[in-house]
């Protein structure tokens, strides 16, 4: 009885360790390019798969199976050849990680053996690998591929090359698939690649290649080349990502990129200023986007101050339930910083109804004493933040007394 607990353990043991095993060497691939003899068998594979499925009635189109490892290193190698072949400059490690870290806000660690990364668009701090192709719906995101220092959306190989062209041979294997099929009789329809290739819409194939090497190519040299000339591009075609580069990660250090983003929200000026510029990040800390701060202290004036105001109007401690009394204070410390002295510079901003407020003048009109007296305390025990405008904004707030300053009508 003992030994055979013991050959039990034993063989729970053995299995445990080698089922660790296994999941460590998922996403990790060899360094070495695909051979010629891979790519055909993926493409093989591919081509019978078909491009999309579809339930014939009511139309329905059939989300994508799981792509393996070995497809994915496939896309990678077509992205980073087409790169090489129009002037991408790959960095060096030390550059593309520091890229990676400020731009999407993850660690390289070049000591692992796992050489993709995936950024999940809809969850920054995920760490989990998908192997599920982007949607847009259920799968947003973009892989780093550490070894060749370049970022790219998983691709099929029909949409990167033109299979028809190089590999002649093996796209005649779709003139032997049939379109339509039936399992648990529920009807079937398979749209392959050279149907896509055949159409004259939006959606031909020969478009959307060429659509998905320019985006590699735009974002590739954007992020990691420093090349501006492709922001514009990049904005008018992926928006989405574009955007999210600010707004989900934090990248603000683009002015241009940064206007963009600013011009684009601000008739959502206050969903803009509670989601994104005081958040936590994957630490859990609190983070302040300053660069935006400082936008809006450049761009307001008495014509355009939706985003001051929003300062002003999310000032209260309700507005930040989610953050602790000492991550609050500094919120109104930073937002003070910016709006107060924007309030005395112009005559609209700060304004409600028949009085004009300051950020802080509205906190000493509304605090009581010793809540007040907290707030300074508060502000003080952490030098003011270091933030140049704070301790005028706390002098000034003090004139505004039981009631706030009367504009003459």
């Amino acid at each position: 009885m003992l030994n055979n607990k013991l050959y039990i353990c034993l063989f729970i043991l053995v299995f445990n360790i080698i089922n660790c095993q296994e999941k460590q060497k998922s996403n990790i691939v060899s360094n070495k390019k695909p051979h010629d003899k891979t790519i055909k068998i993926i493409l093989e594979k591919q081509l019978k798969q078909g491009a999309n499925h579809y339930i014939e009635e009511p139309g329905v189109e059939i989300p994508k199976k799981a792509f393996k490892l070995e497809e994915l290193n496939v896309s990678m190698f077509l992205a980073d050849s087409l790169l090489k072949s129009n002037g991408y400059k790959t960095p060096l490690q030390s550059d593309f990680n520091k890229n990676i870290k400020l731009k999407l806000k993850r660690i390289i660690d070049n000591n692992s053996d796992k050489r993709y990364l995936y950024v999940n668009f809809f969850d920054k701090c995920d760490r989990d690998f998908n192997y599920f192709p982007y949607n847009g719906v259920e799968y947003k995101g973009i892989y780093i591929d550490k070894n060749r220092k370049i970022i790219s959306k998983f691709y099929y190989i029909p949409e990167l090359i033109d299979y028809q062209k190089n590999y002649p041979k093996i796209s005649k294997i779709e003139n032997q698939i049939s379109s339509h099929y039936t399992i648990d009789e529920e009807s079937y329809t398979i749209e392959l690649w050279k149907d896509l290739a055949s159409r004259n819409d939006d959606y031909n194939l020969s478009k959307q290649r060429s659509f998905n090497q320019q985006l590699i190519l735009s974002l590739n040299k954007y992020l990691f080349n420093d090349d501006p000339s492709q922001l514009a591009w990049l904005i008018n075609n992926d928006e989405y990502f574009m955007e999210s580069l600010v707004t989900t990660f934090g990248y603000t250090e683009d002015k241009k990129l940064l206007n963009w983003v600013m011009e684009k929200n601000y008739n959502q000026a206050d969903d803009f200023i509670k989601n994104y510029v005081f958040v936590r990040n994957c630490q859990n800390k609190l983070e302040i986007r300053e660069n935006i701060l400082k936008y809006i202290e450049v761009n307001t004036n008495d014509k355009e101050y939706q985003y001051a105001k929003q300062l002003l109007n999310l000032s209260n401690r309700n507005d930040w339930k989610n953050f602790s009394d000492e991550e609050y204070y500094m919120i109104l410390a930073y937002m003070a910083n910016t709006f107060d002295p924007l309030s005395e510079k112009y005559s609209e901003v700060g304004m409600e109804t028949h009085a004009k407020w300051t950020i802080l003048g509205k906190e000493y009109h509304e605090r009581k004493p010793e809540q007040w007296n907290q707030l300074i305390k508060e502000f003080r025990k952490n030098n003011y933040y270091g933030l140049p405008n704070l301790k005028h904004a706390l002098k000034q707030a003090e004139s505004y007394g039981d009631i706030s300053l009367e504009v003459s009508q």
